[in-house]
């Protein structure tokens, strides 16, 4: 019988995996690094489907929308859902795999980030997608360049031959890419 064991990728480790480059999170803010984590920060486009209609994931998916964050910032109305993706570009170790999570001041707003789709694979390379979602009853305005989301890191017991997959090396908002058929 083996044991299984995983680690959650403390600040002292994490510096050094982004000054070796095993890491990379570019640009990297300087007060990104905290205790367990690297927060990173809403790019500046955001994007909705050009339809709607009924999204069908076995079908191409539609055209998507992208639009800046305007200086003064853009208000996610409650209930409402929009697509956006990290200002950094981030390259995970084969070692290691990720999850996103929102930073808790914005869930303390009622503003979910990736609420089901925060797993990042081993060798990923892009930038993270982002849902936003406002849970609340309020308004929420938000800017290009906050913290929103952090990084956390966990070293697998065996480096992995690392993602492959069809969001590989994205930049920018991108939408659903359906599977091949089977």
């Amino acid at each position: 019988m083996s044991t299984c064991s995983s680690m959650v990728i403390s600040k002292p480790t994490l510096e050094s995996l982004l000054y070796c480059k095993d890491l990379v999170v570019d640009p990297l803010s300087k007060d990104a690094l905290q205790p367990a984590s690297v927060d990173v920060r809403l790019g500046n486009e955001l994007g909705k489907y050009s339809t709607l209609g009924t999204l069908d994931f076995r079908q191409p998916a539609p055209s998507i929308d992208k639009f800046s964050i305007p200086p003064h910032g853009y208000v996610l109305q409650p209930g409402a859902c929009t697509l956006a993706c990290t200002l950094e570009t981030v390259r995970i170790p084969a070692n290691m795999c990720a999850l996103l999570t929102s930073r808790s001041s914005l869930s303390r707003m009622c503003v979910m980030i990736n609420a089901l789709t925060g797993f990042i694979d081993p060798g990923f390379e892009g930038t993270l997608d982002l849902q936003l979602f406002n849970a609340g009853a309020n308004p929420v305005r938000l800017y290009a360049g906050d913290r929103v989301a952090q990084l956390v890191l966990f070293q697998l017991t065996t480096a992995a031959e690392g993602y492959k997959g069809k969001y590989q090396g994205k930049q920018g908002v991108t939408g659903y890419a359906p599977d091949k058929a089977t």
